[in-house]
C-alpha cells in the first residue's frame, strides 16, 4: 500500500486511487480512460468561454486599468520620491 501511495502527489489523490482500485481494477481501468479521453476538454472549453468579443472587450479594459496603475506609480514616485506623508 505505501509504495502504491508514493504513486500519487497527495495522499488525498492515494486515497481516491486506492478507492476506485478497491471497486475493482475494471473499474479503476475504466475511470484511468475517462481521464486519459477528456485530455484537452479543459482547454476546449476555456477557448470557448474565452473566445468571445465581451473578453476581448474585459481584457482591453484589465490592461488600461493596469497602465493607469503604473503610469500613476510612476508619476507618484517622480512627484514625491520620498513618499506622500499621509500614505505612510
Amino acid at each position: 500500500a505505501t509504495a502504491f501511495s508514493n504513486l500519487w502527489s497527495s495522499s488525498e489523490a492515494g486515497v481516491g486511487a486506492l478507492s476506485l482500485l478497491n471497486a475493482g481494477t475494471e473499474k479503476y481501468n475504466g475511470v484511468l480512460n475517462e481521464m486519459q479521453n477528456s485530455t484537452g476538454a479543459a482547454a476546449k472549453a476555456y477557448k470557448a468561454m474565452t473566445d468571445t468579443a465581451v473578453h476581448a472587450q474585459d481584457d482591453m479594459t484589465n490592461a488600461a486599468n493596469n497602465l493607469k496603475i503604473a503610469i500613476g506609480d510612476s508619476l507618484l514616485d517622480t512627484a514625491a520620491p520620498n513618499g506622500i506623508p499621509y500614505f505612510k
